[in-house]
């Protein structure tokens, strides 16, 4: 069985100024969990390109492994790809994406991995998900550390969470303008679609439960409406819910109602839509729904036309 792994961590520096750090091999080393021993063979200098190959040395629950990594994708600062040739997995992908947001770098990291002896080896999905969870988690905190060294004391990461994927610039495009925030601290801006009579309803229901006015709407069916400001395009926002957090970071998906009720203050009630064995269902099943909301909404005769759902913005 094929899973996946994503993660994506905000820093103020420009990707021109974050890319290098990868371009040293050795600098996995900085950045993995030291119980791992994780070493890399392979003679200094690395020449990072596409076709070169890593060897690294690691030790997993005790058990010490080799593992050949294939980079099959090498575009500076945009992206790189890295595949393994030969390790613990049957199967694993990671694509590194370095997108400007105008005040700053989001670094996206997405893997697809199988396990060895699949499906047989799937039984064991959990503690190997705990265990990437807790590498990417400390890759992220030194990274923090390292861009961040501002009085922050909490990484501003999202992990396996389901991130956006902008739209990625070409090189010689111009970059997005800075994502500019309000003046009154919002701590989550949401991307809604005022055409979608069950998006105005579950908009309105949850404005009257925002006490404290923490959160900011924007309507993506307005005429002035720009989704390049935030490194979108339209089609993007347009097929899923999105959310902006303060820190430039875009989520989107089942996960913006889970960050948005904890926001204020009702996440329990959706905190099993984030249990094991039941995400996969409510994100495929918000999936479909956000596929079909203008219909469905217009089938059961939610207009809401009327001014008891208008929202601010």
């Amino acid at each position: 069985m094929k899973h996946t792994l994503d993660t994506q961590l905000w820093v103020p520096q420009t990707r021109e100024e974050v890319f290098p750090f990868f371009c040293d091999a050795y600098n996995l080393e900085r950045i993995t969990p030291p119980e791992l021993n994780f070493h890399i063979l392979t003679p200094r200098p690395i020449d990072m390109r596409e076709g070169a190959t890593i060897h690294y040395r690691l030790r997993l629950w005790g058990m010490p492994f080799g593992w050949e990594t294939l980079i099959t994708c090498w575009e500076p600062p945009h992206r790189f790809v890295d595949e393994q040739v030969a390790g613990p997995f049957g199967r694993w992908v990671h694509r590194h994406e370095f997108v400007p947001t105008g005040r700053g770098t989001l670094i996206y990291d997405h893997v697809d991995y199988v396990l060895p002896l699949s499906p047989l080896g799937d039984l064991f999905h959990p503690l190997v998900r705990r265990q990437l969870l807790r590498i990417f988690r400390h890759r992220h905190q030194v990274m923090h550390s390292m861009y961040r060294p501002d009085g922050f004391t909490e990484s501003p990461i999202l992990i396996d969470m389901s991130p956006a994927q902008p739209k990625l610039p070409k090189p010689g495009e111009p970059e997005s303008p800075p994502v500019t925030t309000q003046a009154d601290g919002w701590h989550i801006k949401l991307l809604y679609d005022a055409a979608c009579p069950f998006c105005r309803r579950e908009i309105h229901w949850i404005k009257r439960r925002d006490k404290t006015n923490i959160l900011a709407l924007e309507d993506i069916s307005a005429p002035e409406f720009d989704a390049g400001r935030y490194g979108l395009d339209y089609e993007t926002v347009d097929g899923a819910i999105h959310a902006i957090l303060p820190d430039g970071s875009i989520i989107t998906g089942m996960e913006v109602f889970r960050r948005l009720y904890a926001t204020i203050g009702l996440g329990w009630l959706l905190a099993p839509t984030g249990w094991p064995g039941l995400r996969r269902l409510f994100d495929w099943g918000y999936k479909v729904f956000a596929r079909n909301r203008v219909r469905l909404g217009g089938a059961v005769g939610r207009r809401c036309d009327d001014a008891t759902c208008e929202t601010g913005s």
